[in-house]
Formats: C-alpha cells, structure tokens, sequence
C-alpha cells in the first residue's frame, strides 16, 4: 500500500532544513496514480523570482532520471530509493 500525497502543498518553510538561501514561498503539487508520482515545484525567491521544476518518479522505487536544464549546479534530477527527489519529498513530510 502506498499512501497517496495528491494534492497542492505549502512548504513550512520555518520548520524545514532547506539547503541554501531560504526563499519566500514553496508551493508543490503531486500527481499520483500507483506506480507514477508526478510533482511540480513552484520555488518563490525573496526577489519575488519564481524558479520552477517539475520531476516524475516511480512509488515501486525503480530509478527515473529527469533531465532539466534550470537545476543549479546538476544535469539530471535521480528519483530513487536514494535519490535527490526522497529527500525533498522527506522536507514535505515534515513541513
């Protein structure tokens, strides 16, 4: 059974150990539908600059590479058992 975390969610950005500067607001929405996960950040910077990222993963916890040219410092994002995507779906958690 996977639980289901469809829907828009706000970052508590006060409560969350976000690496790098804080922004201002953090806004994901999640597309599930067993065994696809679909999520989309809207990131809102202090200088009101929205940076966004939207990335798709697999709950069976097989690995799907997303390519994207508007992430800092990377080429790809990895969502996997241990990829990049776990643990901001780990900051939502918590928030």
């Amino acid at each position: 059974m996977h639980l289901d975390f469809s829907g828009v969610w706000k970052a508590n950005l006060e409560k969350s150990n976000i690496l790098g500067a804080r922004p201002k607001a953090m806004t994901v929405k999640i597309a599930y539908s067993d065994p696809a996960l679909l999520v989309e950040m809207v990131i809102t910077q202090m200088n009101e600059i929205e940076d966004r990222l939207a990335f798709r993963g697999l709950t069976s916890g097989e690995e799907v590479t997303n390519f994207s040219g508007h992430l800092t410092g990377a080429e790809s994002l990895t969502m996997g058992r241990n990829g990049v995507a776990d643990r901001i779906m780990d900051e939502l958690w918590r928030a």
